[in-house]
């Protein structure tokens, strides 16, 4: 698992706002990946980075192709996933959960467990796979070591409901 460090009042101080994990999951236009119909990680906001610009830029409507590539299942995270089944990969995360929790990160470790409080099996894989992401993206972890929790992620997309695709 991705080495979470202990939560001490600067840390927290300067780590960043949690987002809400009941927004990602939320339904957006171009938020569902259009080969396989899964949602994409962050609700499929694609983070733009424009150089030289420090105010946001307006909203760029992503293409087809940067939508697949976002995907965890048919985009490049796919091959980082592990051939486990689903309730191994639940535990993942709950193990993922009591480390959060025990480093005294109780948001994070809060978040987690909403995940998988989820009443069905794909809406839970779904909302632990969205909080991993949120986690790699804004939590406390070491940057540079997403080996495991890419891999996780990557695993716990083949769970995830679809609809039909565009």
């Amino acid at each position: 698992m991705a080495r979470v460090p202990r939560g001490t009042l600067r840390r927290k101080l300067w780590a960043s706002r949690i987002p809400c994990l009941a927004d990602v999951l939320h339904e957006a236009p171009d938020s569902r990946c259009p080969k396989c119909g899964r949602l994409l990680p962050g609700g499929g906001h694609i983070r733009r980075v424009v150089p030289g610009i420090i105010t946001a830029s307006p909203p760029i409507r992503p293409t087809q192709q940067e939508l697949v590539y976002d995907c965890v299942v048919d985009g490049f995270r796919a091959r980082a996933a592990w051939d486990l089944g689903l309730s191994e990969l639940l535990d993942g995360g709950r193990h993922m959960a009591d480390a959060l929790a025990a480093k005294r990160w109780t948001k994070w470790s809060r978040t987690m467990t909403w995940a998988l409080d989820r009443p069905d099996d794909p809406r839970r894989a779904e909302a632990l796979g969205q909080g991993l992401i949120l986690f790699r993206d804004f939590g406390p972890s070491w940057r540079h070591q997403h080996d495991e929790l890419d891999a996780l992620i990557a695993s716990l997309g083949r769970y995830w409901p679809t609809t039909s695709a565009r």
